[in-house]
């Protein structure tokens, strides 16, 4: 379905005792990302009045934070679903009905993941609140429903296990054309969802690098540089319409300078790390929070150039192997999820 180099991005730090004032909060039974669905709703009584009346409402910033971090989650859920997806239809036929597909060799489910809707949900209220992220917020009310048909859909997979094939594959037959209509109307907007969050997030994150280094965060502000400065490389590559499958047309002129530079952030990132006051003053107990992460990345970048130098084509570009693209994606991603780990609590 879709042949981008789409890759998920960095949540800003953000306090996790914050809720959203007003719109409810996540019950203590609905567990964490792979959890119940958030319950918005609260039994009417006098308690839970006077609570609401006595609870501070969050000032401006706080909800702007808060916002963009729910956009952000939602933006990598959606890329988990053009995923899914993508990986449906590797085994399954796009046609009206249900049919897999000859001698692919792999199973109905293939590579599958569940995701609640969660994040949905609280986007979705977030969108009618201030402060406004104009098109974004009438994307994320557009794209809900088969965005939650889709995830709901994708979910019941991922449980059916060996399952699928009982009674003559009813249940992916049920499932089947549900799937089909709901990628069909959320590719585009998912696709114009990510566009408009990749360009917000990244004029956030060079504001928000500038703060880091005027407030002496040195470790936060090489961890993010060398996000930014990886995103930089795939960007370049996309622009010239490059993907695996002929990755010998790269152009390395605009990738190598990229490259330099991302070396020496590493380096730079490495050095802080190893500065037990830094460490201290980031509250990072960890002098490797990242396990090499970004010098993994860096490797990545290396391999997929000398790929490119070889002037040897992938043979098989569906294992993202070492010096694809893909591989080099996939790394970023670690990545941007240890950022989050490490930072965005």
């Amino acid at each position: 379905m879709r042949k981008r180099s789409m890759t998920i991005l960095a949540a800003a730090a953000l306090a996790a005792s914050l809720t959203v004032g007003g719109c409810g909060s996540k019950s203590p039974e609905a567990g964490g990302k792979f959890g119940g669905e958030k319950d918005l709703t609260l039994a009417p009584s006098t308690e839970a009045e006077t609570e609401a009346e006595t609870e501070p409402e969050l000032d401006e910033e706080t909800m702007d934070l808060i916002k963009y971090n729910v956009y952000i989650e939602l933006n990598n859920d959606i890329l988990e679903v053009l995923n899914n997806i993508d990986y449906y239809f590797v085994v399954v036929g796009d046609g009206e009905e249900f049919a897999l597909l000859p001698d692919t060799g792999l199973t109905y489910g293939y590579r599958i993941v569940g995701l609640n809707t969660e994040t949905l949900d609280m986007a979705l209220e977030l969108a009618d609140m201030e402060p406004s992220y104009g098109d974004m917020d009438a994307m994320v009310k557009e794209m809900a429903d088969p965005l939650r048909k889709l995830m709901e859909s994708f979910s019941e997979i991922s449980r059916m296990h060996g399952a699928y094939a009982d009674n003559q594959y009813a249940k992916p037959k049920e499932l089947h054309p549900v799937i089909l209509e709901a990628a069909m109307e959320f590719g585009p907007i998912a696709y114009d969802y990510y566009d408009a969050v990749t360009v917000f997030a990244n004029e956030r994150a060079e504001q928000f690098r500038e703060e880091l280094k005027g407030e002496g965060h040195m470790i936060q502000y090489y961890a993010s540089n060398n996000i930014d400065l990886t995103r930089k490389i795939i960007n370049v590559i996309e622009e010239q319409g490059v993907w695996d499958e002929n990755i010998t047309d790269m152009d390395l002129t605009e990738v190598r300078p990229l490259y330099d530079e991302l070396a020496a952030s590493v380096e730079e990132f490495n050095t802080v790390c190893a500065d037990n006051d830094q460490l201290i003053k980031e509250s990072l107990s960890n002098s490797k929070p990242f396990d090499l992460l970004f010098d993994k990345q860096l490797q990545a970048i290396e391999w997929m150039i000398q790929q490119v130098e070889s002037g040897k084509p992938i043979e098989d570009v569906s294992l993202e192997p070492l010096g694809s693209i893909s591989h080099v994606i996939n790394t970023m991603n670690e990545c941007v999820d240890r950022y989050n780990s490490v930072f965005g609590d």
